[in-house]
């Protein structure tokens, strides 16, 4: 039975439409507004699975950016306003691209960056 779950589990999830190549602004936005609507409880797997992709893809991102970076030949270290959480930072990002539009076919990770900035989440550590 055990088996038979896994098996159905990846099949599932393999008939999901992905594409190659970096995620948009908008792409991840889509994924990310069932998080903030007011009845956030998936109503079918399909969308369990997007929810979960807009989480991991943020916090994966809240992670990297405390890692040191190079930009322009300057090392940028990047601090996080303290008890920011992740369902904020989603929340955050869907407002952000709401009022937005304009910016959905950039990249996400650039874009979750300004939104973080704007909201005062994110400075550059000293």
């Amino acid at each position: 039975m055990k088996t038979c779950l896994i098996l159905f589990a990846l099949v599932l999830v393999s008939a999901i439409p992905t594409k190659a190549g970096p995620t948009t602004a908008g792409e991840l936005a889509e994924e990310c507004y069932r998080n903030v609507a007011d009845d956030n409880r998936p109503q079918s797997v399909v969308e369990a699975i997007s929810m979960g992709r807009c989480q991991g893809y943020i916090q994966g991102w809240m992670e990297l950016t405390l890692v040191p970076s190079v930009n322009d030949g300057q090392v940028v270290n990047l601090a996080w306003k303290d008890g920011v959480t992740l369902g904020q930072m989603i929340r955050v990002y869907c407002l952000f691209i709401n009022n937005h539009p304009e910016k959905e076919n950039e990249l996400a990770v650039a874009r979750l960056l300004e939104a973080a900035y704007q909201a005062g989440l994110v400075k550059p550590k000293k």
